[in-house]
């Protein structure tokens, strides 16, 4: 399993104030709606991979995505979430790309 979620931003998740996270990716982090501890900049702050429904795919497929909340964010920022301490510490680092 990788040590690092790497994702480019798009507008989206810039206006609704999240960071989507991949499907394949959730292993990463410690469980869906389970809080883990967010570095950011100097500071430590609660977090949690949030599902919401959707149908992207067509009625007859319904599924979820998944997400954690940030604030702040721009398109095409990359955002960087490493996984730093055990199952419940990440740094998060946010380069803007654009």
């Amino acid at each position: 399993m990788k040590s690092t979620y790497l994702r480019k931003i798009s507008r989206e998740e810039a206006d609704n104030d999240y960071i989507f996270v991949l499907k394949n990716m959730l292993g990463f982090f410690p469980g869906i709606g389970k809080e883990f501890q967010l570095k950011d900049g100097r500071c430590y702050r609660a977090a949690k991979i949030e599902p919401y429904p959707c149908c992207c795919q067509g009625p007859e497929e319904p599924h979820e995505h998944f997400f954690i909340s940030k604030t702040g964010l721009s398109k095409g920022d990359v955002v960087e979430i490493l996984k730093i301490q055990g199952d419940a510490k990440y740094q998060l680092r946010i380069t803007n790309n654009e």
